[in-house]
């Protein structure tokens, strides 16, 4: 595997989850309140997305340079 293929997906899987590694939890519905729910769950699912789109883009740079 190429080494940039490898911290690409280094660095999505630690985008992905940085949500729940700077607050020390996942995401809980007793906790959370009215508009900070609302927040945090747009939050995390878009560190979801980017950490997928750095991802597939180290899969595109691989299959581009071959």
């Amino acid at each position: 595997m190429n080494k940039n293929l490898i911290v690409s997906i280094i660095i999505g899987v630690l985008i992905m989850f940085s949500t729940t590694l700077l607050t020390g939890h996942t995401y809980a519905h007793s906790t959370a309140i009215g508009a900070h729910r609302t927040a945090e769950l747009i939050l995390r699912n878009i560190s979801i997305v980017v950490g997928l789109i750095v991802i597939y883009s180290g899969f595109k740079d691989m299959f581009k340079s071959k």
